[in-house]
């Protein structure tokens, strides 16, 4: 039996790939990010905001690409362009969905 067995797999119904980004791919991703969050003076994001945001990463969104036991549990998207610790993400106001549901869906 081999040590390491993906648990993730191609998504034939929504077709994405539910392995986490590469760690290159992350921080490409986290980079992308950073000037705005600083721009932004690390402006924080509302209480009701972020319990909108998890709500929609766990429950609401149409990809299901949520993995909730990434980083000790604070979960992340599987996205090929997210693959953020969002206990961190969601801190920052001006923190975005690749797929930009957050916003829209309510």
């Amino acid at each position: 039996m081999p040590l390491l067995t993906p648990i993730h797999v191609f998504d034939k119904k929504t077709k994405h790939d539910r392995r986490m980004p590469s760690l290159a791919r992350r921080v490409i991703n986290v980079t992308a990010s950073a000037p705005a969050i600083v721009a932004s003076g690390f402006a924080k994001t509302p209480d009701k905001e972020i319990e909108h945001r998890k709500d929609v990463c766990e429950n609401k969104c149409p990809l299901k690409l949520w993995d909730p036991t990434a980083y000790n549990g604070a979960g992340t998207c599987l996205h090929k362009k997210c693959g953020c610790n969002m206990k961190l993400k969601n801190r920052f106001e001006v923190s975005r969905c690749p797929e930009n549901f957050w916003e829209t869906i309510k």
